[in-house]
């Protein structure tokens, strides 16, 4: 969420900021999207029970030998796993990635035993330290989240146009410490993260978070990783009917170099594997959020925007031949608990689907698709700040995004991403209650860097 910081405005100008600090925007910064971890419990069903029990086994041995540094004898065990299930994706997957690090040992030295995590390949054997660093540029048509033609006067400062657009630069940094208990199916660890948003015009949006987020995985995963509502982490190697992650952690935010936010984070995520074709997530978080510069007594009870939220979601993952390509689709709905004019629910709708360009799915190239429609209805008539005496304040949005994401090497990046969001605000009243709905373009190149 960003909100515009003004101290001090007219009446009219208050009513219309904190209408648009309920509005959250999209995300700005360029990330590929983190895909659901996916498991694949049941191997060639069509197979037998013998073929099943000897694909599994050579999948197993396969892994070993990677991991042993045997490329050449990996290779032959996961060419055996995929004779005996061809429909198997896991098998699929690191025989790709056997036969690519065969063909390039420069960089299978750098990285002897990789793994697909949240896009990028990374270590099985899970390291006890490890991170990641993105940088890239991007240009946001309306980072004031306003109509294009309302224009906003501040008292001793520059008009707020709604059709001014800026550039800005963006950085992101993840680092994880954990330990995984293979043998006992755990693991638990702490994932630091930092971003900063820099506008090129705009410095009153520049936005910056720090986070910490703890976590404890129980169950196993084929390739390593678990996500949650915060954010993917390790797992141990290995298969579960059920996996469930906890998390929890806290963030603070920062506008324009100044406190803006304190948040509390928890939630869990437990995924239910239904064979090598999908598997049904269902998440739940909870965010306490307090915003600095909340006004106090009666004024604070109605615009206050601090608060709690409760969210939960179910997601249903269809993979297609391969982990890396699937389609995700799920449905979501959240309360949210704060001042008078914030108090709201929240239904929404989300889908997702990432598509591997190339033949065989294991080329450089991946294409990345997402979109989502969320329906707010607010609680109290106060939310309609033009007319409270009318209907409660009524919010739609629809949501489309694409990320391309180009693997220059295992452990280096390049990608981009365009996202687009069309904002509607009813407030239902007389002839003179201004339109406050909008729409947004943000489009972001970067690079990306696993260490």
């Amino acid at each position: 969420m960003r909100e515009l910081k003004r101290r001090s405005a007219p009446v009219l100008l208050a009513a219309v900021l904190a209408v648009l600090a309920s509005a959250g925007p999209l995300g700005a910064q360029a990330e590929a999207a983190e895909p659901s971890p996916e498991r694949r419990a049941d191997r060639g069903s069509t197979q037998g029970p013998a073929p099943l029990a000897d694909a599994e086994l050579a999948f197993t041995r396969g892994v070993l030998a990677f991991q042993d540094g045997d490329l050449a004898a990996a290779r032959e065990f996961f060419e055996e796993a995929l004779r005996l299930a061809p429909g198997d994706p896991d098998a699929r997957e690191w025989l790709e990635l056997t036969r690519r690090h065969l063909d390039r040992p420069a960089e299978a030295a750098l990285a002897p035993r990789p793994e697909w995590a949240g896009d990028f390949a990374v270590l099985p054997a899970a390291p006890r330290f490890e991170g990641r660093l993105y940088v890239g540029v991007g240009a946001d048509s309306n980072p004031n989240l306003m109509p294009d033609d309302l224009v906003l006067a501040t008292p001793g400062g520059d008009p707020v146009d709604g059709a001014e657009a800026d550039t800005l630069l963006l950085a992101d940094a993840r680092v994880a410490l954990q330990a995984v208990d293979e043998e006992a199916g755990r693991s638990f660890g702490v994932v630091l993260r930092g971003g900063q948003a820099l506008h090129d015009e705009l410095d009153y949006l520049d936005l910056g978070r720090v986070e910490a987020v703890a976590h404890l995985a129980l169950g196993k995963d084929p390739l390593g990783y678990l996500t949650g509502p915060f954010g993917y982490a390790r797992a141990p190697f290995g298969r579960s009917r059920f996996a469930l992650l906890v998390q929890a952690g806290a963030a603070k935010d920062w506008l324009d170099g100044e406190g803006f936010a304190d948040r509390l984070l928890a939630g869990a995520a437990l995924a239910i594997n239904e064979g090598g074709r999908g598997q049904t997530r269902i998440e739940l978080s909870y965010r306490d959020a307090d915003f600095d510069g909340d006004p106090s007594g009666g004024l604070g009870e109605i615009l206050a925007r601090s608060g709690d939220e409760l969210r939960g979601e179910l997601a249903q993952v269809l993979f297609f031949g391969r982990r890396n390509r699937y389609l995700r689709l799920g449905v979501a709905a959240g309360e949210r608990d704060a001042g008078a004019a914030f108090d709201a629910s929240s239904v929404e709708a989300l889908a997702e689907a990432s598509l591997p360009l190339g033949r065989t799915g294991g080329g450089r190239w991946t294409l990345y698709l997402d979109g989502a429609f969320r329906r707010d209805d607010y609680d109290e008539r106060v939310s309609n700040l033009f007319n409270p005496a009318s209907d409660p304040r009524e919010d739609e949005e629809r949501r489309l995004g694409g990320s391309l994401l180009f693997r220059a090497t295992d452990r280096l990046f390049v990608s981009g991403r365009v996202a687009w969001i069309d904002h509607e605000i009813d407030m239902p009243g007389g002839f003179s209650t201004p339109d406050l709905s909008y729409e947004r373009t943000v489009a972001t190149v970067g690079l990306t860097w696993l260490f």
